[in-house]
């Protein structure tokens, strides 16, 4: 009996069907190929948590159901394109970084809503500001540091070299005075 169920025609029918209907419905490329949406951090960039494997897997999962070779649902053809769109969307790197984001900042409009005041929002990107001076101003002082430390050590070694050269001419100095002949002096 479950042969013959997972076999029937009609059923393959309606679970292919309830698919291209998810597929149609979803309003973005994560629900149109049923992956988990981009989220922001606490920083408040887009962060995600898929992979072009994910991408590629969810794609040929959802494919299975809507390919118009293999699903005569009128639909097909409409939800197939739908997503190609979204894989070729999701798969290059430069178009999934822009829609992410701009995912993510649609979805914090709508979170946010009209409650956050303007001062709250100000104070926020101030915040936000800081935290990338201080950043900033830490990482200068850390290239100060090693390039002082660079310059010291090639001072050093040019003190230490230039000591070395006063020492050779030193002994050599001292070797030619010790294999010239002394003069005797007369009277």
């Amino acid at each position: 009996e479950f042969f013959c169920a997972m076999n029937d025609p009609s059923r393959a029918t309606s679970s292919s069907g309830g698919v291209i209907r998810a597929i149609l419905r979803g309003a973005n490329h994560f629900e149109i190929l049923d992956l988990p949406k981009p989220y922001p951090d606490l920083v408040g960039e887009a962060a995600w948590d898929a992979g072009a494997d994910d991408v590629n897997r969810a794609f040929r999962k959802r494919s299975l159901h809507c390919h118009p070779d293999k699903s005569r649902h009128p639909d097909a053809p409409r939800a197939f394109d739908l997503l190609k769109k979204a894989k070729a969307c999701l798969l290059s790197d430069l178009e999934r970084e822009a829609y992410i984001r701009d995912h993510v900042k649609m979805q914090q409009t709508l979170w946010e809503g009209s409650w956050k005041s303007d001062r709250e929002a100000a104070e926020a990107r101030e915040r936000i500001a800081s935290a990338r001076c201080n950043a900033q101003e830490e990482q200068t002082a850390l290239v100060v540091d090693a390039m002082k430390r660079r310059r010291d050590k090639a001072q050093s070694a040019e003190r230490k070299k230039q000591r070395s050269a006063l020492r050779a001419q030193a002994s050599s100095a001292r070797r030619v005075a010790d294999d010239e002949p002394e003069e005797e002096e007369e009277g």
